[in-house]
């Protein structure tokens, strides 16, 4: 488990995730995932997502110095664009993350779990 966690921290892990229905027992007694993929959906303004999306974000951060490269993928731009490209872009983040979930979800061999962000903010301007 990356990051590493104690035994305590996994297990009401494993209840919270059973608790919301994102996982189950199958018929080995082992844990599944209920879906391949979990989205937030197109806007993120409830406080517990902001929460939720700082946290993940920070995992992305040690990720850098964790992880090895062949094993994550981590990339940026910076734009110079107007509110007219920004909402064309937002339109194309949320039409690419509903794909790449269904990757997830005809996805039959899934053998690890990975979070993807996207994360777009103001540096500059106006």
């Amino acid at each position: 488990m990356r990051p590493h966690i104690t035994a305590e921290e996994a297990k009401k892990s494993v209840q919270l995730l059973e608790e919301c229905e994102l996982i189950k027992k199958d018929k080995s007694g082992k844990y599944v995932l209920t879906e391949n993929s979990i989205t937030t959906g197109d806007r993120t303004s409830k406080l517990a997502l902001r929460g939720y999306h700082q946290h993940c974000l920070k995992l992305a951060a040690d990720s850098i110095d964790r992880d090895p490269p062949g094993s994550r993928h981590i990339s940026g731009l910076m734009l110079g664009i107007s509110q007219e490209g920004y909402e064309r872009i937002v339109e194309r983040i949320n039409a690419f993350r509903k794909e790449i979930a269904l990757i997830a979800e005809e996805d039959q061999n899934s053998d690890k779990v990975f979070q993807l962000e996207f994360a777009m903010f103001p540096v500059g301007g106006k």
